[in-house]
């Protein structure tokens, strides 16, 4: 119902503006007053040219496929208040009916790719130290001369740092269906002697290098969590 759709725009987080076939303001949500500087009485039944200001993406531009498109706009003067917007044009039989914009402020969505881009880190790095034990073992393994024992060793440590690195890949699957709301958590017992042991195993290398000895203290009789 009417009742319940002006409900939700009430609540929703981002500014959402209803435009007619004309182009005019039909709808605008008290997120858009807040994020725009522009009260609703002087948007609703005004052009939307003459709210956002001149060098906007207009509206009419949007591919009439019923799919988001983004566009970027500024409100005030000197574009002090940039933000990203969606644009969905309502089509049907008769033609364009108009559109739905959803649009936030610049800022939020640069936080997003900071902080993206601090997640991109962090995996490069955690995957770095198994890809780099996992190299370095099978390059030794191609010495025919190792001994038998030694070589099963190898072969179990690059064994667990493909483990370790599914884990990883594992996580981001789990990060994105999170985001999706299709995530469910699956709980299982967790050696912890054994994780003790696989970081270790990756680490020595590199700490022996520096003249680091690296010291286990696993209490005892918590071996499972």
């Amino acid at each position: 119902s009417k009742a319940r759709f002006d409900a939700l725009l009430g609540v929703a987080a981002d500014g959402i503006a209803h435009i007619d076939a004309t182009g005019a303001v039909a709808r605008w949500n008290v997120a858009a007053e807040a994020i725009s500087g522009i009260a609703a009485e002087r948007a609703l039944g005004s052009p939307l040219d003459a709210i956002v200001p001149e060098g906007w993406t207009s509206i009419r531009s949007v591919p009439l496929d019923g799919l988001p498109h983004l566009v970027r706009w500024s409100f005030g003067p000197a574009g002090r208040a940039p933000v990203r917007a969606q644009v969905v044009a309502i089509v049907r039989a008769s033609g364009v009916d108009g559109w739905l914009v959803s649009f936030a402020p610049q800022h939020r969505f640069d936080e997003i790719e900071q902080l993206k881009n601090e997640l991109i880190g962090s995996i490069s790095h955690e995957l770095k130290t198994p890809l780099t034990a996992v190299s370095g073992y099978a390059e030794t393994l191609l010495d025919d001369g190792i001994p038998t024992a030694q070589r099963q060793r190898f072969v179990e440590t690059i064994r667990e740092n493909a483990t370790r690195m599914q884990r990883i890949v594992d996580d981001l699957l789990d990060l994105s269906r999170i985001e999706s709301g299709g995530w469910r958590p699956n709980v299982s017992t967790v050696e912890v002697a054994g994780i003790v042991t696989d970081v270790f195993t990756a680490l020595q290398g590199a700490a022996s290098a520096k003249g680091l000895t690296l010291v286990a203290n696993v209490v005892p009789g918590a071996t499972h969590v």
